[in-house]
């Protein structure tokens, strides 16, 4: 006789294996002879008894249950003789291991592990559970304690346990059941009526989870002593690994093409760098120095005709500054120097209040992910594709070694613009609507260029003038 007892945490989905033993043949527990008990039904008297049901497992301790409950447990056996193979899951059992352990010399263990960010995917899509910091936390402490006494229990009994982790059997449970054979003599085979398909539809919530997770070191720490230790670990399974290949050489497909376009880029300026990289130390000082008083001089009003223009109509310029509060959709938080576009391809800007009549748009770029961006992003009012004039701050040689200055030292994309345009605001123009549209051709990651940041950008913009004509 074999008799099998599956656990892991509670609300992580562990029954699934279960589920699928019994699919291929292994018995389902029966009740008790006398009591008419099932096995989950002595647990929860035991738990009852004890006070150990709703716990957060913080201090797990074994109980030693007295012979009335070995009574109980005897009428259980007696109530599944009939039964080769059989048995039942109950994560509460978690404080009775070593009691089954010591009454059923027969019993063998069944540990089911997940992932951290599979735990709290399936803890709050699948169980309802209200998703906050605090539950967040509380969730992974519940996870990491009962996996503490899970591992303790099985690196002391290996030769009576199996420490699977839930994923990694979904992707191969021929596998899986071929180790229930090997350690146990449980015979369970898949067939073309009986295999279970388990489909994990929560992918898009575990990267969501994930990137709450980064910064635990202890929650990672623990899952990966766990991995260690497995039976059958997530990179034990075949499918994975197949997946992890196939990853690995797309990556490596890219980085090769990234290479032989950064080769072709570098032998066409390789003459030219040459020259600018001699000079570039020396000018550095005065570079920085003229870009201070180009933004001085930005921040002034315009001189000229436009000047006399303007007085002559009593209007003034308007400035927008992106670094602070804004109306509009399709921003990042502000930062020192300005705001990202994204992650979105348009983004819209409220312009304030304006009377009718004609005006000139600066809008001062900071940064590009790509110049690809900047030649192919149009300016939309109204429905309308506005004119787009790109000019740069800087003339001559300081404008060359500037941008070469930022390419090597700073990873932009060609230094700031100043993107110019022209607008007529009309007599009938609801003032309610007046949002200028910003349709951008593509975002980009930092982190496809191997930096850390997974945001998806397209421009940042410092500040946008509106300068009546």
């Amino acid at each position: 006789m074999t008799v099998m007892l599956s656990l892991g945490v509670p609300n992580s989905g562990f029954q699934k294996i279960h589920e699928l033993m019994m699919s291929v043949g292994l018995g389902e527990a029966k009740k008790s002879k006398r009591e008419d008990y099932l096995p989950t039904d002595i647990t929860e008297k035991l738990c009852e008894k004890y006070n150990c049901l709703d716990t957060d497992y913080f201090e797990v301790e074994q109980l030693s249950p007295g012979k009335m409950w070995h009574s109980l447990a005897s009428d259980l056996m007696l109530g599944n003789l009939d039964q080769k193979e059989w048995g039942w899951s109950d994560s509460n059992s978690i404080c009775l291991l070593n009691f089954w352990k010591e009454f059923e010399p027969q019993l063998n263990f069944l540990f089911v592990y997940t992932s951290p960010q599979a735990y709290l995917a399936e803890y709050f899509i699948n169980n309802n559970h209200e998703a906050s910091e605090a539950a967040a936390s509380k969730a992974l402490a519940i996870w990491k304690n009962y996996n503490t006494e899970l591992l303790k229990f099985y690196l002391e009994n290996k030769e009576r346990s199996l420490l699977i982790n839930l994923e990694a059997a979904f992707g191969d449970t021929a596998n899986v059941l071929s180790k229930l054979d090997e350690k146990f003599g449980c015979k369970l085979k898949l067939d073309t009526t009986s295999f279970l398909s388990v489909e994990n539809n929560l992918d898009c919530e575990k990267q969501l989870i994930l990137g709450l997770l980064n910064e635990n070191l202890e929650i990672y720490n623990f899952y990966e002593e766990l991995e260690s230790c497995a039976d059958f670990p997530i990179y034990e399974n075949e499918t994975c690994i197949e997946k992890l290949y196939h990853s690995l050489n797309l990556i490596r497909k890219e980085k090769q093409n990234a290479e032989s376009q950064e080769a072709l880029k570098n032998k066409k300026l390789e003459k030219e760098n040459e020259l600018l990289l001699l000079q570039l130390h020396q000018v550095q000082e005065e570079l920085e120095t003229y870009f201070h008083k180009y933004q001085e001089l930005a921040s002034k009003p315009y001189q000229g005709e436009e000047n006399k223009s303007n007085a002559s109509h009593g209007k003034k310029a308007t400035t927008i500054d992106m670094r602070y509060f804004i109306e509009g959709q399709n921003w990042y938080q502000a930062e020192h120097d300005g705001r990202w576009a994204g992650p979105d391809h348009v983004s819209s800007l409220k312009l304030p209040n304006l009377p009718s009549g004609k005006y000139e748009l600066e809008m001062s770029v900071v940064a590009a992910m790509s110049p690809k961006i900047i030649r192919q992003m149009k300016l939309l009012w109204n429905g309308s594709e506005l004119p787009k004039k790109v000019t740069q701050p800087w003339t001559s040689l300081k404008a060359v070694l500037r941008r070469y200055y930022l390419l090597l030292f700073q990873n932009r994309e060609g230094g700031p613009l100043i993107l110019k345009s022209k607008l007529e605001i009309g007599p009938d123009t609801n003032i309610d609507s007046q949002f200028l549209g910003i349709q951008l051709p593509c975002t980009i990651s930092p982190s496809s260029r191997g930096q850390q940041d997974t945001r998806d950008l397209g421009i940042k913009l410092c500040e946008v003038k509106i300068i009546p004509i």
